[in-house]
């Protein structure tokens, strides 16, 4: 026993006994950190005893201790997910240099054979680029792809941008403002979840995967119809009837819809109606138009005495501009958009925009902004909540102009907003655990309709929440465009104003003089500034 010495120096010699390796120590003062480097000469040896070899060669009491095991020539092993197969050649540097290389992929190809391994890579170049004592990657699984989460699409609704075209003589002032659809029209898609695909490991294993996350379409069923095309895994959302797109608490509709081909006048009577009109040309004097939702007249001629022009849900475009010979009437929820106003009153609770003069107008809104470079107003009274923006403010004859500013609390909408901004974080914060609790709902409802059930509330919560933070995103978008006024109430001038303009911004009150320069009033400690 023990005859086969294969290691030796003046400190311990090493035995190699039936697959299995012995250590005697008959001398002191060996630096163990030298261990690694000796054993090198003896590649096939794994130390397993590593905790003792420090007390063996303190003692070095020339007792015998096993402290390993020999390794094949040819080392096999499987990583723990049995993803990889390696292999490693154990040789010393003299036996490498002498390596059959045909017969280290002859035994390779056995080796995978009896192992029973799947998907071997080249093992040609592995050969060809062999290397000793260093694991060498032989096969790999095939990994698992999860499914594609569904990708849901809508509608794209367009923010009113009013386009000013001054060319000459001729302006323009371009708006779509209702997002008009035909029967049949494209709405909205789901591309469905795909179902993802097995994987292997090395050893013929399945590897399960995970489908993708469905997503709800949320959609009025009574306007929009859904078609599910299975060859392609797209779900379409089709308008059940021509109208115009709306999406209300994220729930996207098609709304009741009236055009006019021509004008409003004897042929088709006074306007009430409970969606949107389109007027493609003019409403003739004494003719009303009431709507419950937007209304939009697309003649270039814009309006006359008309007995009124009333939006109770939404907002208002006026192409050709506003002619009132001081009976016109304007009236909306939302905001009015139009060329010109003249001898009219307007009423909006959002924003009046107007391309480019407002003139004896009596205007009430929460801000009146005129667009255009060379706009004027002239005569007539403002009442903002806000501000008033303009190129020019009164005419050189000095018309009376009066412009009302009744200012807000600028600390009382902070502190809105600071509330706004607080409640979105909780809802974001319940929205990520609810999306957390959703997914694992979802990989237990494949298959139970117990866990089934219990997802659709839980999609429903989420639905509800979304709905919530979409308001309050709306709410907070609202307060920081009024944040941006200057101080508590701003009339801006970009270019002059000229005298007898009559300015009171809460109740303060002063006549302004002619300015040739561009100049900001504003309200700040109830005093009127000016920049």
């Amino acid at each position: 026993m023990f005859d086969a010495v294969i290691f030796t120096n003046k400190y311990f010699e090493i035995f190699d006994e039936a697959d299995q390796y012995y250590i005697r120590v008959f001398s002191k003062g060996y630096d163990i950190k030298d261990l690694a480097s000796d054993l090198k000469q003896l590649p096939q040896m794994e130390v397993t005893e590593f905790l003792m070899l420090k007390s063996i060669f303190n003692n070095a009491n020339g007792s015998i201790h096993k402290i390993g095991n020999k390794k094949p020539r040819l080392d096999f092993k499987v990583s723990t997910d049995h993803m990889s197969a390696y292999i490693k050649l154990n040789y010393t540097d003299d036996e490498f240099k002498g390596l059959d290389k045909k017969q280290v992929l002859t035994d390779i190809i056995a080796m995978i054979e009896e192992k029973g391994i799947i998907s071997s890579i080249n093992l040609k170049d592995i050969v060809e680029n062999l290397v000793n004592n260093k694991d060498l990657l032989i096969a790999e699984g095939i990994k698992p792809v999860h499914g594609e989460d569904a990708i849901v699409a809508y509608y794209e609704i367009q923010e009113p941008q009013p386009k000013l075209y001054e060319d000459g003589q001729i302006n323009h002032y371009e708006l779509e403002l209702i997002n008009k659809v035909e029967k049949g029209d494209w709405v909205g898609q789901r591309i469905e979840p795909t179902p993802g695909i097995c994987g292997k490991t090395v050893l013929g294993e399945v590897v399960t995967t995970q489908p993708g996350h469905q997503q709800p379409l949320i959609y009025d069923k009574t306007t929009i119809d859904e078609d599910l095309d299975d060859a392609r895994g797209i779900t379409t959302l089709r308008a059940k009837r021509k109208g115009a797109v709306t999406v209300e608490n994220g729930i996207i509709s098609v709304s009741n819809y009236l055009e006019i081909d021509g004008k409003v006048s004897f042929s088709t009577g006074n306007i009430d109606f409970d969606g949107f009109v389109d007027v493609k040309d003019t409403i003739e004097d004494n003719f009303s138009v009431i709507a419950e939702h937007d209304i939009q007249i697309m003649g270039a001629l814009g309006l006359g005495a008309v007995e009124a022009i009333e939006s109770k849900q939404g907002n208002i475009y006026i192409r050709g501009g506003i002619s009132g010979k001081n009976k016109a009437k304007i009236v909306c929820d939302g905001d009015l958009f139009t060329k010109f106003a003249s001898e009219c009153d307007i009423e909006c609770k959002g924003t009046v925009h107007i391309g480019y003069y407002a003139m004896n107008c009596n205007i009430r809104a929460k801000e009146v902004i005129l667009e255009s470079s060379k706009s004027r107003i002239i005569g007539g009274q403002i009442t903002v909540d806000t501000k008033v923006i303009a190129a020019e403010i009164g005419s050189k004859n000095e018309i009376r102009t009066i412009i009302n500013v009744n200012g807000y609390d600028r600390f009382e909408f902070k502190e809105k907003l600071k509330q706004i901004e607080e409640a979105l974080s909780l809802y974001k914060d319940k929205a990520t655990a609810l999306k957390q609790k959703i997914n694992i709902y979802r990989s237990k409802a494949i298959g139970d309709e117990t866990y089934g059930e219990k997802l659709k509330e839980l999609l429903e919560k989420d639905r509800q929440l979304n709905k919530n933070m979409s308001t309050l995103h709306e709410n907070a978008k609202r307060i920081n465009a009024m944040l941006k006024t200057r101080g508590e109430g701003e009339v801006r001038v970009t270019k002059k104003h000229h005298g007898n303009v009559h300015l009171k911004m809460k109740d303060e009150f002063t006549v302004l003089g002619a300015s040739n320069l561009p100049i900001s009033y504003y309200l700040l400690n109830n005093e009127i500034r000016k920049d």
